[in-house]
């Protein structure tokens, strides 16, 4: 969580057209060709933030038809002082109105709805601008009848006369009749005042049941005018259908709950065709025939869960209107809940946990259950997200349902019977691949990947447990010596080299080094809930400072089943990451690099130190390694970090594995890590 100061940002800039959801019915949506038009780069500053400059460049559009903002997508790759890279991105918005105008009103907006309509007055960076206008609603002179749903386009250029075209086709459209945007306009508009300033909402329910061109108008704040128009049809309830069709108030029920949907049209008279299809229940059709609306009901039952549904189709003027009705019917009898009596999202490395864990039935009554509990680094999510998902218990999805033709071409075939003659054999050819070791490019078999993950993190060789090491001086004789003295041998600026040190002033000792950076905290597979329901969590926190997910799964012997995930994070008031590499190579000239963070509210200074060991003596190996400076000074201002590097040079003939330790110490606390890498 500490800003990442000093750190190396590569960032691009990416052009698209921009239109806000809320911006009209009849304006273009979102789209166009995206260009980028500039790049560079620059550093963080010390609160982690960074500034770039850029030419905000419009398309080649004519202005009449530029849209009313584009956007401007930068995208960034930040490598922080130890190496590690993260990318991220965000968008700009720049345009010719100072304000963008719109509301909340829906295409098809009931009237009880329009007594609070939320108005829109923001900037193109989505931020309100307090803003005064004017809203109209102009009612549109509908047709009082119910064209017909022409299968073909409406011609550019009609080749026919009105009065042959309603002679021949009396039931089309002639030329737009249909369409609202070529509705003439009736009577006086209704109009409003806003200020945005003093309320975001407005009471425009003194209007009749219609079709509507609402118009706002403004002036920005540099005194442009902005307008921004839409068409809406404003009725009096859900069930004013015009065209044949279905309303439904409530679709997620329980068992003994009745399902209840609408049937409607402006026609006469309408059929419709209904079907139930139910999990391993017997197909219920029926006809029904009604003007205006019907309400139809469905009873739900046990053996609904996992979903029903209802298939409706209906035929008016030789034109066929269906859909069809998803029923959610949940397995909330199945469902366990999981609360945690006890968490901490901030823990200190190597610390000694225990958490409290209930589990409790659907009904919030005790039960007993059985638990699997995992805790493992959640930076390696960045590689392949992982996740435990269950569920036994399938949505049903109907194998029969009406599938309606709407009277148009319909092709047919047959499977002709299978005819036992003697064919041609083809060779079976095996061409040479690539053997991908069970790597799941597609998503496959992810439980794997991770245990082999773990697998290989557990057969890193052990660390060192003791404090005491052997050191050899410059004349070749052997010492044993506390840690505590080794740091101060490294430390001594006197350049003396080798030779006993004497012992130091009394001090404590340093923090001890980090070790156990494993991957994986946890893996409870079997844990049981006591008479209360509880489970009981405990663990010693790894080491390694980082976030980690944590992952419950809880299940009772009838199979009800509950997942939780929730994460943490490991951190010190001063730390040290090193950016190690996975291995050393002979011959190699490199940079060992490390990060120190300093979380405090106060500036520190003190000094990071790198200590090389044999993995299998456990003897110093600085001087053979390259290593000729391990003591470096640094200084932090509050809340950031700094990085420290060590120059290396592996030689042509080691063979082997290196311990590597670094730490570092001040008066903001002490901190070391320590790991092993072959060579």
């Amino acid at each position: 969580g500490n800003p990442s100061d000093g750190s190396k940002v590569s960032w691009r800039v990416v052009r698209r057209t921009w239109y806000p959801w809320w911006w009209g019915r009849y304006m273009p949506g979102y789209g166009g060709s995206e260009q980028e038009i500039g790049n560079g780069e620059t550093i963080t500053a010390a609160d982690g933030t960074f500034k770039i400059a850029f030419k905000a460049i419009p398309g080649d559009e004519p202005d009449n038809e530029q849209p009313p903002a584009y956007q401007y997508e930068i995208l960034a790759d930040i490598t922080d002082a130890s190496g590690e890279t993260r990318s991220g991105s965000n968008m700009v918005s720049v345009g010719k109105y100072g304000v963008m105008l719109g509301n909340n009103l829906a295409d098809e907006a009931l009237l009880d709805s329009l007594k609070s309509v939320k108005l829109i007055t923001n900037n193109l960076a989505d931020k309100k601008i307090a803003t005064k206008g004017k809203i109209s609603l102009q009612k549109l002179a509908a047709p009082e009848r119910l064209f017909r749903e022409r299968e073909f386009e409406t011609p550019d250029v009609m080749s026919m006369n009105e009065v042959d075209f309603r002679k021949n086709f009396p039931n089309y459209a002639w030329n737009g009749e249909d369409k609202p945007e070529k509705w003439k306009p009736t009577g006086t508009p209704t109009e409003f005042n806003f200020d945005t300033g003093l309320s975001e909402t407005l009471n425009l329910s003194t209007v009749l049941p219609g079709y509507y061109k609402v118009i706002m108008t403004a002036n920005d704040p540099f005194g442009a005018p902005v307008k921004n128009e839409k068409i809406i049809r404003i009725k009096k309830s859900e069930t004013d259908f015009i065209t044949p069709n279905v309303f439904v108030g409530k679709s997620t029920l329980e068992p003994g709950q009745t399902a209840t949907y609408t049937l409607g049209g402006a026609a006469k008279q309408l059929h419709a065709l209904l079907l139930n299809v139910r999990p391993e229940q017997p197909l219920e059709d029926s006809w029904t025939t009604f003007e205006g609306s019907q309400n139809v009901t469905l009873p739900i039952t046990e053996k609904d869960r996992g979903d029903a549904w209802t298939f409706w189709t209906m035929v008016y003027d030789n034109r066929v209107y269906s859909g069809n009705i998803q029923w959610h019917v949940p397995w909330s009898n199945k469902q366990l809940k999981v609360t945690f009596e006890t968490f901490r999202d901030k823990l200190q490395p190597g610390s000694k946990e225990e958490w409290r864990i209930r589990v409790s039935g659907p009904g919030k009554e005790k039960v007993a259950a059985e638990m699997a509990a995992s805790m493992y680094d959640a930076s390696l999510d960045q590689f392949m997200p992982f996740k435990w998902n269950f569920g036994p218990y399938s949505n049903f999805y109907p194998g029969t349902q009406l599938a309606a033709e709407n009277f148009g071409q319909i092709a047919g075939f047959s499977y002709l019977p299978y005819m036992d003659e003697e064919a041609e054999a083809f060779p079976n050819r095996n061409f040479p691949a690539l053997n991908w070791f069970d790597f799941p490019f597609y998503g496959g078999r992810p439980a794997m990947y991770r245990g082999r993950m773990m697998e290989k993190s557990m057969a890193m060789p052990a660390p060192a447990a003791a404090y005491d090491m052997e050191v050899m001086d410059s004349d070749g004789k052997q010492d044993n010596y506390k840690r505590a003295e080794v740091v101060a041998y490294l430390a001594d600026s006197s350049g003396n080299g080798g030779g006993p040190v004497p012992p130091p002033a009394p001090a404590p000792y340093p923090a001890p080094f980090r070790t156990n950076l494993a991957e994986t905290v946890f893996f409870f597979p079997e844990m049981r809930t006591d008479a209360n329901g509880d489970v009981i969590l405990k663990f010693k926190m790894n080491e390694a400072l980082t976030r980690w997910k944590l992952q419950l799964f809880a299940h009772s012997k009838d199979l009800k089943y509950a997942l939780a995930e929730k994460t943490v994070v490991t951190q010190k008031d001063l730390m040290i990451t090193a950016n190690a590499p996975r291995f050393f190579r002979t011959g190699d000239e490199i940079e060992f690099a490390a990060k120190i963070t300093n979380l405090t509210e106060n500036a520190t200074t003190g000094k990071a130190s790198l200590m090389l060991l044999d993995a299998e003596t456990m003897k110093p190996i600085e001087k053979v390694m390259g290593l000729t400076q391990p003591v470096a000074d640094f200084s932090i201002p509050a809340g950031q970090s700094t990085a420290v590097r060590w120059k290396l040079k592996i030689p042509a003939d080691y063979t082997g594995a290196v311990t590597w330790q670094v730490f570092a110490d001040s008066k903001a606390g002490r901190d070391g890590e320590e790991s092993t890498v072959p060579v």
